[in-house]
C-alpha cells in the first residue's frame, strides 16, 4: 500500500477543480477528455507513477518495481458532492487510460453498493455478501471509497504470478496444465449470453495472465444450455489454486477509508471483499464509485494487434454462446 506524492498532488488539484465548476451530469461524464481536467505539470508524473506501480507496458522502463496496485489517500472526499467525487474520479481515470463500459447499459462510472441483489444471480457487486477472488473484465479496475459500512467490507489482494509461482514449487503440472484450459464463466446477464468459455491463465508475450473468477466459473453450470456439472479435472484446479490464494502470507488486506482511490491490474492480481453490515442511515452505507479502465495505447503494433486478437476471441465466445442458445 503506497500513498503516492504526485497523484496526492493530483487528487487536490482536481479536488479543487471538481469543487469549482464541474458540476457535471452521468450523461455528460463520457463526453468530458483530459483537456477539460488540464494538469500538464503532473500528467507525467501520473503515467510514471502508474507505469511503475501497475505495469501494463512490458516495453516501458518502469516496469521493473511493479507491485500491481496502488492505493491513494488524501481526497477531502467531505467537501465534495456525490457528482462532483465522481468528476474527479473520472478525471484521474482519464490520466490512467480509457474507461470503458461495465454492463449492458453501457455505463462507464459504477456504483458498487448492497442493493438487495442475489449473489447467487445476479453480478455481486449489488449485494454486501462475500465475493471470493476474481479479476474484473478489464486491464485495471479503480474503486473510490465514498462511503464506509457500519462493519466489514475488508478488500484483500493477491498475485496471481506468486500462486503460479507456488504451483511450479509444488510441481503440480496437472493443475497448471488445466488452468490453461477454456472454462465456463456465468456472464450474470452481461453480454446477452449466459456463459462464456475463456481460460483462467493464459501467455501474453512470455508474460503471465489471468482472468479468475472461481464462483462465476461454478455457476455457470446452472444453466439449461450448460453441460450438467464442472469437468472434475477444472473444479480440482480451481480448488488448488483458491487454497493457495487463502495462505495469509500471500495476500495484502485493507479496508478503504473516505476518500481512498484503489487501482488493480487485472492480469496480474486477483482481489476480494469480506461481507458487510450497513446501517441504518444513508452515510452508514457502503457505496464504492467503480471505473474499469483500459491501459492506455502506447504499445508496441505487435501487441495492440495480439491483444486486438484477443478480444476477437472472447467476442466470437459470445456470438457462439448466442448461437448456441438459438440452437438449443
Amino acid at each position: 500500500k503506497e500513498i503516492l506524492s504526485a497523484l496526492e498532488v493530483a487528487t487536490e488539484r482536481l479536488a479543487v477543480l471538481g469543487s469549482r465548476d464541474l458540476e457535471v451530469s452521468d450523461e455528460i461524464l463520457g463526453q468530458l477528455t483530459k483537456d477539460d481536467f488540464p494538469l500538464p505539470t503532473l500528467e507525467y508524473e501520473i503515467q510514471k507513477v502508474w507505469m511503475k506501480h501497475i505495469g501494463l507496458q512490458p516495453n516501458s522502463n518502469e516496469t521493473a518495481a511493479q507491485v500491481g496496485f496502488l492505493v491513494v489517500r488524501g481526497l477531502p472526499i467531505q467537501q465534495l458532492s456525490i457528482t462532483q467525487a465522481e468528476t474527479v474520479f473520472w478525471c484521474l481515470g482519464l490520466y490512467m487510460g480509457v474507461p470503458g463500459a461495465q454492463n449492458n447499459n453501457g455505463d462507464l462510472l459504477g456504483h458498487v453498493k448492497d442493493i438487495g441483489g442475489d449473489p447467487k444471480r445476479d453480478r455481486q457487486f449489488k449485494t454486501s455478501a462475500f465475493i471470493d477472488w476474481h479479476c474484473d473484465a478489464a486491464d485495471i479496475v479503480g474503486l473510490m471509497c465514498i462511503q464506509k459500512p457500519l462493519e466489514g467490507g475488508e478488500s484483500s489482494l493477491a498475485s496471481t504470478v506468486t500462486v503460479y509461482n507456488e504451483l511450479v514449487k509444488l510441481g503440480d503440472w496437472e493443475t497448471i496444465r488445466t488452468l490453461y484450459e477454456p472454462v465456463l464463466l456465468d456472464t450474470r446477464g452481461s453480454g446477452g449470453v449466459n456463459y462464456v468459455r475463456i481460460p483462467p491463465i493464459r501467455n501474453f508475450q512470455g508474460n503471465l495472465q489471468t482472468f479468475y473468477h472461481k464462483e462465476y466459473f461454478q455457476s455457470a453450470y446452472r444453466h439449461l444450455d450448460a453441460p450438467v456439472e464442472m469437468p472434475y479435472s477444472h473444479s480440482k484446479a480451481l480448488s488448488r489454486y483458491n487454497a493457495i490464494l487463502g495462505k495469509s502470507k500471500l495476500k495484502i488486506s485493507m479496508s478503504l477509508e473516505l476518500g481512498d482511490m484503489q487501482f488493480v491490474n487485472n492480469h496480474r492480481m486477483v482481489h476480494s471483499r469480506t461481507e458487510y453490515t450497513d446501517g441504518d442511515t444513508e452515510e452508514a452505507k457502503r457505496h464504492l464509485l467503480r471505473l474499469w479502465i483500459t491501459s492506455p495505447a502506447t504499445r508496441s503494433t505487435e501487441e495492440v494487434l495480439l491483444k486486438g486478437l484477443s478480444f476477437c476471441q472472447v467476442l466470437f465466445e459470445f456470438v457462439a454462446a448466442k448461437i448456441r442458445s438459438r440452437i438449443y
